[in-house]
């Protein structure tokens, strides 16, 4: 009775095992899809990229302040 509980938890502990290990291999195959789509989407739009780094570096607006005033009324002041 007990070597057949044994044998039975050997064998769910194998299969366990099994199913661990196809499923890791899975995600890896998931990753380097992922990967691979990420790659390609970037070499896509990289010149896209570029312009827009470009461009917004020369439509920057310098603000300055001259003076500043601490115009906000005061608690209990209307």
């Amino acid at each position: 009775m007990s070597t057949s509980i044994v044998i039975l938890i050997v064998i769910a502990s194998a299969v366990a095992l099994v199913a661990d290990i196809f499923s890791n291999m899975i995600r890896v195959a998931e990753v380097r899809e992922v990967k691979r789509n990420l790659r390609r989407f970037e070499k896509a739009f990289y010149q896209y990229r570029n312009e827009q780094k470009k461009e917004s570096k020369s439509d920057l607006v310098e603000l300055i302040v001259k003076e500043e005033k601490d115009t906000l009324p005061k608690f209990g002041e209307f």
